[in-house]
């Protein structure tokens, strides 16, 4: 077999037990140009350019009939292409811009102390502590704060959020105990959500004046088109898909600051360099390594031809390690110009969350580097794949502290 033909025949492996890294992946796939993975049944496009071009363009690639409207639901502006997605993201866009976030950062900075009290009292007795824990607290209290629901309701959903996130954009056979698991968990949640959707219309209708997330989405209800499902579907993304990525990457943030000692003491030298750091964070260890759309109608990609129906997988983690765009960019660079990465997506479903996931990050560097200068990791454990990528599990230490 000649070398062209054996790298032909290789597959993307997204499990972190398979033959080679994530990153070595990444390169495999970007190097080789758009092509087709017989394993995932799909094309692969992990350039810079070339992921943004599929992005941007709903027209050629939409997001309309994926595997994740079967996790999330079908009528999610996440899996919707049409002009209703314009006016279902348009009920949150203020609240979610960056003036609409900023007025949070006074109970932001309190929900961190909340969500790490625990942990840190062991760490300050000079035990070990998982800190993933306190990642998903802050995210999960900040969601609950915005919706206005109560944060024990949050903390349970937690679990049904794992169980829908996980593979979300691998196609899962209906019937199966796979799938059957996830109309479970939507359902418990639909459960939850519908009665408070009804309170709120009704308190609307009474003539109070709601800001809630709730209460903004719910106001759109049997008007130009939005359904009840659409309103759930929506809420459904937006109370689960708060909790994770922003709790990953705070999880990524923290290895970083505390296993690179320059890194750490820059920062707490100049804290005028975190947002920078978060972002160049997400860059270089990317959450979301893989995305999925489908091919609209036929059409053409770096001279590559595409059947109408044929699966297209972008993938952002690659695509922010591109040297073409990026300068030496497997090095870590706190002085990187790196507003333009991939790390939460671009174009028309470019992540609605993503100035709130950036104030959390910010807020929750600033505080954990002033209570805990140095900190050592005694185990991570990150999953079973890459798709999606950070810690599931951290136990820190803080060096030289006796157990008490």
């Amino acid at each position: 077999m000649s070398i062209a033909q054996s790298q032909a025949s290789e597959k993307l492996n997204f499990s972190r037990s398979g033959p080679r890294d994530m990153h070595a992946q990444q390169r495999y796939a970007r190097d080789r140009g758009v092509h087709w993975d017989e394993g995932l049944g799909g094309w692969i496009v992990a350039s810079f350019d070339g992921v943004r071009r599929v992005m941007s363009n709903p027209g050629r690639f939409t997001s309309e009939g994926l595997p994740t409207s079967e996790a999330f639901g079908s009528q999610a502006m996440l899996v919707t292409d049409s002009p209703i997605h314009h006016k279902l993201r348009g009920a949150w866009a203020e609240k979610m811009s960056t003036p609409g976030v900023a007025q949070l950062e006074a109970q932001i900075e309190t929900f961190i102390k909340q969500a790490f009290e625990h942990e840190f009292e062991a760490l300050n007795r000079g035990e070990a502590a998982d800190l993933v824990p306190g990642f998903w607290g802050i995210t999960s209290r900040v969601i609950s704060y915005l919706m206005d629901t109560p944060f024990e309701s949050a903390a349970q959903f937690i679990a049904v959020n794992k169980i829908l996130s996980d593979g979300a954009t691998i196609p899962v056979e209906k019937g199966s105990p796979r799938y059957q698991e996830r109309e479970a968990a939507k359902a418990k949640v639909f459960d939850f959500l519908r009665p408070i959707v009804e309170e709120r219309r009704a308190a609307l209708a009474s003539g109070e004046k709601r800001t809630d997330l709730i209460s903004l989405i719910a106001a759109l209800q049997d008007s130009d088109g939005v359904t009840e499902q659409m309103v759930l579907d929506n809420l459904l993304n937006l109370y689960l898909g708060a909790f994770e990525t922003t709790a990953l990457w705070m999880g990524n943030i923290a290895i970083r600051i505390y296993e690179d000692k320059a890194l750490n003491a820059a920062l707490r030298a100049d804290p005028a360099l975190i947002p920078n750091a978060c972002e160049e964070i997400m860059r270089i260890d990317s959450v979301v390594q893989l995305n999925m759309r489908i091919v609209r109608t036929d059409t053409e990609l770096d001279g590559t031809k595409m059947k109408a129906g044929d699966r297209v997988f972008v993938m952002q983690g690659a695509a922010n390690r591109d040297p073409a765009v990026f300068e030496d960019p497997e090095r870590f660079d706190i002085h990187r110009h790196v507003k333009l990465h991939l790390g939460f997506g671009f174009g028309f479903h470019q992540c609605l969350g993503q100035f709130l996931a950036r104030l959390e990050a910010r807020l929750f560097v600033k505080y954990i580097l002033h209570t805990f200068p140095e900190l050592v990791f005694e185990e991570k454990d990150f999953g079973r794949s890459w798709d999606v990528n950070g810690p599931h599990k951290l136990v820190a230490r803080r060096p030289g502290i006796l157990q008490s």
